[in-house]
This record gives structure tokens, C-alpha cells and sequence, in this order.
């Protein structure tokens, strides 16, 4: 009966869970712990010969860290943030598409915002962030031509100082 038990999985009838619980590989079935009142009454065993899956296993790939993770942690912040200059003239080139202009044939051309983000090549929702944060800025006194080759992040960081100033505090009230 060894033999036929080698290559199995031993499962036992649980009376509490009305069903058969896995206790592992048939061979070690000397580690398989019952409680006592699994034991009362009949023990069921069950066998069942262990199939090899034919399916390919998917290998896992060892986590190597070839930098500390400082480095790791600055490597994951986003390298897509553009500069002031450039966001007020895609900005800019988006509402004048939306507003009309004239084409070749002296028909003026008029688009969605969608249609005309789509040209432009950026997000509409992105390019109505853009818009907003310049209308903020022009309204507390941002320098636009001082910081034209700024990143973004400069004018969201101006904006959003001068907003917590502007904001009525309870003592205002």
C-alpha cells in the first residue's frame, strides 16, 4: 500500500465543515493533525495521485537591485512635466483651433476641444488644467517671461501659496 500511496495527496471527511479537508502529500501524512472530535465516529480517507499540471510554469524572475533605493524612489517621479513656455503655447494653439481659424481655402475651420486637444497632441483634461493654473497665476502676479523655461510645478506651487493666502479664514467671518 506504500507504493500506491507515493506520488498522493491525502484528504480526510471533516463531520464539522461537511467536507474533505487537503492534509498534504500522502507521504508526510504523520504531520496531518485532527482534532478530537474529528476523530469521533468514522475517519474517511481519501487518496488522489498527484498529476504533473502540462501547462508551462511561469518562472520567476529573481528582484535584483542594482541602485539604492533612494535612487529608486527619484527614478520613479514623473519625467513628462513640461515647461511654462511650452504649456502657454499649446494652450494658446488649443483655444485659437476651438475659437476658428482661417484655412487654405479662406473657410474658417472651428473644432471641438476634444478635436482640437487631439491636434495639439495633449489631454483636453490636461490642457484645462494647464489653462487653469494660468489664469491663476496671471490673477496673483506670477512672471511668466522670467520663468518661461521653468517646469510646470513652479507655477502649481506659486498658485497654490497664494490661494492658501487668499482663502477667508474663520476669523475673517
Amino acid at each position: 500500500m506504500a507504493k500506491l500511496l507515493k506520488g498522493s495527496m491525502l484528504l480526510y471527511y471533516s463531520n464539522e465543515k461537511k467536507m474533505f479537508i487537503h492534509c498534504g502529500p500522502a507521504e508526510e501524512a504523520e504531520k496531518c493533525f485532527l482534532s478530537l472530535a474529528e476523530l469521533q465516529g468514522e475517519l474517511q480517507l481519501k487518496y488522489r495521485k498527484i498529476i504533473p499540471s502540462t501547462r508551462p510554469q511561469p518562472q520567476k524572475k529573481p528582484i535584483v537591485r542594482q541602485e539604492p533605493v533612494e535612487e529608486q524612489k527619484n527614478r520613479n517621479k514623473r519625467t513628462k512635466e513640461r515647461k511654462i513656455g511650452e504649456i502657454i503655447n499649446k494652450v494658446a494653439e488649443w483655444r485659437k483651433l476651438y475659437s476658428g481659424k482661417v484655412g487654405p481655402n479662406g473657410a474658417v475651420e472651428k473644432y471641438t476641444l476634444d478635436e482640437a486637444a487631439e491636434r495639439v497632441g495633449i489631454a483636453k483634461k490636461t490642457l484645462d488644467d494647464y489653462l487653469l493654473q494660468i489664469r491663476a497665476g496671471k490673477k496673483y502676479g506670477f512672471d511668466f517671461n522670467i520663468h518661461s523655461e521653468s517646469k510646470v510645478g513652479i507655477l502649481r506651487s506659486f498658485v497654490k501659496m497664494n490661494k492658501d493666502k487668499d482663502k477667508p479664514s474663520d476669523n475673517d467671518i
